[in-house]
C-alpha cells in the first residue's frame, strides 16, 4: 500500500508513543460503534479532527485509518485521501468520572 504523503514526513501509527497510541485506540473504543455497513456521514478526515479537539494528539488520516484498521473495523476509499468506515453517525457520549 502507497503511504499518503501529507508533507510532515508523519504517516505510520508506530510513530506515535504507545501512550498516545493507547489513547488513540481507547477514544476509537469510547467513542465509535462499530455496525454493519459503511457510514459515509463521518469520514477519516473529520474524526480524527475531533480526535484531535478531544485529546489533543494530531494524527494524520493514514494514520486515523491505521488505527481503525487495527481496531477491526472496515474502511471504504471515498476520495483520493479520505475514508468512511463501518460506524454508527451517532457518537456515544463521554463518561466523566
Amino acid at each position: 500500500m502507497k503511504k499518503f504523503d501529507n508533507g510532515c514526513g508523519k504517516n505510520n501509527l508506530m510513530d506515535l508513543t504507545e501512550e498516545q497510541r493507547n489513547i488513540v485506540f481507547n477514544w476509537i473504543e469510547n467513542r465509535l460503534t462499530k455496525i454493519r455497513n459503511v457510514c459515509y456521514t463521518r469520514t477519516a478526515y473529520g474524526l480524527k479532527h475531533l480526535l484531535e479537539t478531544e485529546t489533543g494528539i494530531y494524527i494524520t488520516t493514514e494514520m486515523f485509518r491505521d488505527a481503525m484498521l487495527r481496531k477491526g473495523f472496515k474502511s471504504k476509499r471515498v476520495s483520493k485521501e479520505n475514508y468512511c468506515f463501518n460506524i454508527s453517525k451517532h457518537l456515544k457520549e463521554v463518561k466523566n468520572c
